[in-house]
C-alpha cells in the first residue's frame, strides 16, 4: 500500500528512513472500499451498492507492518453481508445487480454563503490537510455557509481517496467557521448510497456537505457527490470525533519542522503548558515530537508519569531548536533530536538520522500541568532549572519541615 506514505500523521524530513515515526494510517474511506471490495469478491456478480453502519474503532496503523483478518459474514438479509476488518473497523455492505435509479442533486444552498478564505492550493501547502499527493483532490473550493461548504473535487488516484476528500472538506468547514477542537478524525458512517460507479481518476467532481450536528464531542454531517450533474454517491451520518486543540499551537501541531509547542521566555529557557487533556488528543502530539524508541519508553511509564514526562520531552526538544534557529538554522523536526538520561539521570541530546546536531548541554523539569527546559551549547556546560507548583501550605506541613526560628520567621503561607 505505497499511497499510504500519503496519509502520514507525522509529517518527517523528506528522505526520513523510519516509517514508523511518519505513523502512516489506513483512511476510513480506503477502509470502506477495502469492505466494498472484499464483499464483491464474496459474492461474485454482484456490485456494492452501499455501505451502512461503519464503525471505526481504533486507526489502523501500517507501520510496522501488520496482517488484519477480513471477515465476511451472511447477515439475515440475502443482499447485505457485514465486514470485519479485525478489532479495527466493521459495517454491513448492500449488494445489488445493477445500481438503484439515482436521486436528484439538493437544491442550491439558501443560506447565506461566502468565498472561503482559504484557497484550494493553500489547503494542502500550509497542510491544514496533511495528505500527500495521492490524497489531495480538492482542486476548488466554492463556498462556506454556516451549516455547509461547496467544493469541486478532481478524483484523486488512491483507493478510497475521493470520498477521503469529503472529510477534507469537513475540515476546511471547520477552520473557516469553528474556534475550538478544530482537530478531527472519522468515527462511523452511517450509510453511503451509491447511483453510478466512481468517476475515473482525474475526472472533476462536485460536492455539497450539509453539517448536521455538533456537539463538544463529534461533528455529524451529509454529503452528495455529483459528476457531469448526476448524483452518482450520498453520505448520510458521517460522524468525525473532536480532539482537543489549541489555536496558540496550530501551527505547530501543522509544521513542527518550523513552530514550537513550547513557549519562549526571557532568559532562553522553554515552558511547555499542557493543552491536550484528553490521551486520545495528547496521543497525535506526542506522535509529531517523540521518536520511536521515546514512544516505547513513553508506553512503559506509569500512567499518572506519561503527562508530566512528555512536557519535559518536548520542551528539551523546543529549547534545543529555538537556539539553532536562533542561529540560523533551517527546519527541524522534533524526532531528528534524540533525549535521553545518562546513569545519573541527567538527560542530554542527540541528533538521529543526523550527524550534524552541535553539542548540547541541559536541563529539564516538569511538574502539574507544565514542562520547562534550558539548553545551552556545549557538553559540559552548568546549566540547571526547576519547576514547582506554588500551593498553600497546612500548618502542620510547616511545623514538620522548619525549625521554630524558621518558623518565626513567617515566610511561608499557612492556612
Amino acid at each position: 500500500m505505497p499511497y499510504l506514505l500519503d496519509h502520514c500523521f507525522a509529517e518527517q524530513r523528506e528522505g526520513w528512513p523510519d516509517e514508523i515515526d511518519r505513523r502512516p494510517v489506513v483512511p476510513a474511506t480506503t477502509i470502506v472500499r477495502l469492505m466494498m471490495d472484499a464483499a464483491e469478491k464474496e459474492v461474485p456478480g454482484r456490485t456494492a451498492v452501499g455501505v451502512s453502519d461503519v464503525r471505526l474503532n481504533r486507526w489502523l496503523v501500517a507501520a510496522p507492518a501488520v496482517d488484519v483478518p477480513l471477515a465476511v459474514t451472511p447477515t439475515a438479509a440475502p443482499d447485505r453481508v457485514e465486514v470485519g476488518l479485525g478489532e479495527y473497523a466493521h459495517g454491513i455492505v448492500q449488494l445489488g445487480s445493477h445500481y438503484p435509479p439515482a436521486v436528484p442533486p439538493w437544491p442550491a444552498p439558501t443560506a447565506a454563503e461566502r468565498v472561503p478564505t482559504i484557497t484550494a492550493e493553500r489547503f494542502y501547502t500550509e497542510r491544514w490537510m496533511f495528505h500527500g499527493p495521492r490524497y489531495q483532490g480538492v482542486t476548488e473550493l466554492l463556498a462556506v455557509g454556516e451549516k455547509h461548504a461547496r467544493a469541486v473535487f478532481t478524483v484523486p488516484t488512491a483507493p478510497g481517496g475521493l470520498l477521503d476528500n469529503v472529510g477534507q472538506l469537513l475540515g476546511l468547514w471547520i477552520v473557516e467557521t469553528q474556534t475550538t477542537r478544530r482537530v478531527v478524525f472519522p468515527v462511523s458512517i452511517a450509510k453511503i448510497d451509491f447511483y453510478a460507479d466512481e468517476p475515473a481518476p482525474g475526472s472533476e467532481v462536485g460536492c455539497t456537505l450539509v453539517v448536521r450536528s455538533i456537539t463538544d464531542r463529534a461533528y455529524e454531517f451529509d454529503a452528495q457527490l455529483t459528476s457531469g450533474g448526476r448524483v452518482f454517491a450520498e453520505i448520510s451520518g458521517w460522524q468525525d470525533y473532536r480532539f482537543d486543540s489549541h489555536l496558540a499551537i496550530e501551527w505547530a501541531y501543522r509544521m513542527p519542522q518550523r513552530n514550537l509547542l513550547s513557549e519562549p521566555q526571557a532568559g532562553g529557557w522553554m515552558l511547555t503548558p499542557e493543552r491536550w487533556p484528553r490521551e486520545a488528543s495528547r496521543d497525535l502530539y506526542l506522535r509529531k515530537y517523540l521518536n520511536t524508541s521515546e514512544q516505547a519508553e513513553y508506553a512503559a511509564l506509569p500512567a499518572t508519569s506519561q503527562r508530566r514526562w512528555l512536557l519535559g520531552r518536548i520542551a528539551v526538544k523546543d529549547a534545543v531548536r529555538g537556539w539553532l534557529w536562533e542561529q540560523g538554522w533551517d527546519a527541524l523536526f522534533p524526532a531528528e533530536i534524540a533525549v535521553g538520561n545518562d546513569p545519573s539521570g541527567r538527560p542530554y541530546v542527540t541528533g538521529r538520522h543526523r550527524d550534524d546536531l552541535p553539542a548540547f548541554s541541559v536541563s529539564l523539569a516538569h511538574c502539574a500541568q507544565v514542562g520547562v527546559a534550558l539548553a545551552r551549547p556545549g557538553a559540559s556546560v552548568r546549566v540547571g532549572i526547576d519547576v514547582e507548583q506554588v500551593v498553600e501550605r497546612p500548618a502542620s506541613t510547616m511545623a514538620f519541615a522548619l525549625s521554630e526560628p524558621e518558623q518565626r520567621n513567617d515566610c511561608w503561607p499557612t492556612r
